[in-house]
């Protein structure tokens, strides 16, 4: 594989990730607003729903965007490295 195809490929596969993460969250964000105020209940309530899944979920996909960098970090580097724009 040549150098140009490797890196396109390391890329996509940076991209990919990236809106994989994003979905993720923006999946558990709407699954909260559609609990209303259950979704504030945490794994030990006696009225939590789904075994405080979304709540858990919702933070550790926050915190996989932020340790991951940020969406529009990881952008920046993919439109400067893969697409050869100006930084």
């Amino acid at each position: 594989m040549g150098l140009c195809t490797t890196t396109l490929s390391y890329e996509r596969t940076r991209l990919a990730n990236s809106a994989r993460t994003e979905l993720n969250h923006r999946i558990c964000d709407t699954a909260l607003d559609l609990m209303g105020p259950y979704a504030a209940l945490w794994q030990d309530s006696k009225h939590v729903v789904d075994d405080g899944h979304w709540h858990y979920e919702h933070m550790f996909t926050l915190g996989l965007i932020i340790g991951g960098g940020t969406s529009r970090i990881q952008k920046n580097a993919i439109a400067e490295r893969a697409l050869g724009l100006p930084k």
